[in-house]
């Protein structure tokens, strides 16, 4: 094996260990001295390969998110009915990570803004695809810009709605359906209140059918 692709292999391996104690114990919990001792490396060895442990989340919220994503394609198509797409992504986000084993990682990737960072990070694809169906007429520049505000909100608001339960009486809807609706709070087209309303009672339903035909899903 070349020299690469060990550091790879190993670089892979870390990565491995560290989504295993994040899911199990949370992020907050785990230390890099644990890693570093289940892969049997030292802590300045992990360093080598990441920079901190903030780094590895991100690369693992990453890797679940792009997951996640690659489940809702295979029942909406995001150019089709992109309204629905998003609905069903926020909510399988929502509804696989809030499950009991993995609620303290959830809970960390929320309060630490990692899961901000990779909602910033994967871009505007979505709400182009909003653009292209419903408002056409708005320009490149300004969809980019709803899109990152879009991206904004919604992380700060599932943030807020997870971490501060107290929130969610004073809010109409479950949790998927507000994080929807603040999402796409700027957008304005005809029958926009219907379709964002419809979609995330839609959305919900095709994630029943996620989490009963994927196990494991995360």
């Amino acid at each position: 094996m070349s020299t690469e692709k060990k550091i790879d292999s190993k670089k892979e391996e870390i990565l491995q260990i560290a989504r295993e104690l994040f899911l199990t114990q949370g992020y907050t919990k785990t230390s890099i001295r644990q890693i570093a001792s289940k892969v049997h490396i030292s802590v300045g060895l992990t360093a080598y390969h990441f920079k901190s442990k903030r780094e590895m989340a991100v690369e693992i919220v990453r890797r679940i998110f792009h997951r996640l994503a690659g489940y809702t394609k295979m029942y909406v198509n995001r150019h089709e009915t992109p309204v629905l797409y998003s609905a069903t992504l926020i909510c399988l986000n929502y509804t696989a990570l809030s499950q009991t084993p993995y609620r303290s990682f959830y809970e960390d990737i929320l309060r630490e803004d990692i899961l901000l960072d990779v909602l910033i990070e994967t871009g505007v694809e979505t709400y182009i695809c909003i653009r292209d169906k419903y408002c056409p007429w708005m320009s490149d520049e300004e969809t980019e810009k709803m899109g990152w505000y879009g991206n904004y909100v919604s992380a700060s608001m599932e943030r807020s709605l997870v971490l501060y339960q107290g929130m969610k009486p004073l809010i109409e809807g479950t949790i998927p359906e507000i994080i929807l609706k603040a999402s796409l709070g700027m957008w304005h087209f005809k029958g926009d209140v219907q379709v964002i309303e419809e979609a995330g009672r839609k959305g919900r339903e095709i994630v029943e059918k996620i989490m009963e035909n994927h196990k494991n899903i995360i």
